[in-house]
């Protein structure tokens, strides 16, 4: 087989040129959705007897919530969560590990406060974080 415009040159077609764009443009864009992290920022989602409260991770804010034993000091510090203060007895929510992935929750029981890292909250799919029949 004898290849046009001598032995070791090839001249492209276009079907070529079409094939070699697409390549590039799908490369691209998969590329462009690997490096983008816009929609897997963390939200903190604090529910309590009052109400539900939604926090993006990336914002340094101090905040109190309200539960039966009194109040539980929340602070949000270079995209880690941590119960800073509650006056609850055991005090076990203020020794836990600080809160830094999508997945990672902690709870004040005794002031019904629960804690949990969550995705972009408009994406979260309906049922994220509740139990299942898996989790008992």
């Amino acid at each position: 087989m004898k290849l046009k415009g001598g032995s070791l040159g090839y001249r492209l077609k276009i079907g070529d040129l079409i094939a070699i764009i697409v390549f590039i443009g799908v490369f691209a864009y998969s590329l462009d959705l690997s490096t983008n992290t816009s929609n897997d920022r963390p939200f903190a989602r604090i529910e309590s007897t009052e109400g539900e409260y939604l926090y993006p991770l990336e914002t340094d804010v101090e905040f109190t919530v309200k539960g039966p034993q009194g109040l539980c000091r929340i602070k949000i510090s270079d995209e880690i969560l941590r119960v800073i203060d509650s006056d609850c007895l055991d005090k076990i929510c203020q020794s836990l590990t600080p809160l830094m992935q999508i997945g990672d929750w902690t709870a004040c029981l005794p002031n019904r406060v629960m804690i949990t890292l969550i995705g972009n909250p408009s994406e979260t799919p309906s049922g994220y974080g509740e139990l299942d029949s898996l989790s008992y």
